[in-house]
């Protein structure tokens, strides 16, 4: 069963760019998808001839995003990877518009394919550190089906689009990483990728109470 996503997924990537090469891409150019453990997360993507509303999947180890793991103090990660609603990963809300065309299918695929950068985890230890990166999709599609059966589908539109990913990750228990949300934004870009720690919490109060206290003695000063 493991191997059955795949070659359904092919398929149907395959079947769509030989049949459909004339069918003109969609560009997402705003909207987000949010990815956070335990719950689902509603999101919207939208450009001039497309709007998709739904519920990304709870981020657990079956949401196929390359920096979902764990991440040791100096170990290269990379953000991106692949979600889809064969997993449902990505659950889609009715109706959709695709080209300027509204539909209510009685079956859907949503498959998107993030670009990836590199980073690496902060040698020194902290509570998190948040990764922030430009992404693009480097595959896309979306396609709506009469029924369940999955005949031939009533529009089937290449995506495309492009935005920046954040990625935070907070400290567990044996000092490694864990992340604990990935949003991708799409519409606004970044050069390059950062990573930035996160103090931990006992150096954040020191630093509040440093400061507290040096407003303290600028008072009595006055």
């Amino acid at each position: 069963m493991p191997s059955i996503k795949p070659t359904i997924v092919a398929v149907f990537f395959a079947v769509f760019f030989l049949t459909t090469a004339t069918v003109s891409a969609d560009p997402i150019t705003a909207g987000s998808l949010t990815f956070v453990p335990s719950s689902a997360s509603g999101f919207t993507l939208s450009g001039p001839g497309l709007t998709a509303n739904g519920l990304s999947a709870p981020l657990n180890s079956s949401v196929s995003l390359l920096a979902n793991g764990l991440f040791a103090p100096g170990s290269s990660g990379s953000t991106g990877g692949s979600v889809d609603s064969q997993d449902s990963e990505l659950v889609l809300t009715m109706p959709i518009t695709a080209q300027g065309v509204t539909y209510t299918p009685g079956a859907y695929l949503i498959g998107l394919r993030f670009s990836s950068s590199s980073f690496t985890a902060p040698l020194e230890l902290a509570s998190g550190f948040v990764v922030i990166a430009p992404f693009s999709l480097t595959s896309g599609l979306i396609e709506g089906y009469p029924n369940a059966l999955g005949d031939v589908p009533i529009f089937s539109v290449p995506l495309t689009g492009d935005g920046t990913t954040i990625l935070t990750f907070t400290l567990q228990p044996g000092n490694v990483y864990r992340l604990q949300s990935q949003i991708f934004l799409f519409g606004t870009t970044v050069q390059g990728t950062t990573v930035q720690s996160i103090p931990e919490p006992a150096s954040m109060m020191l630093l509040l109470t440093s400061f507290a206290g040096l407003a303290r003695f600028r008072r009595k000063r006055s």
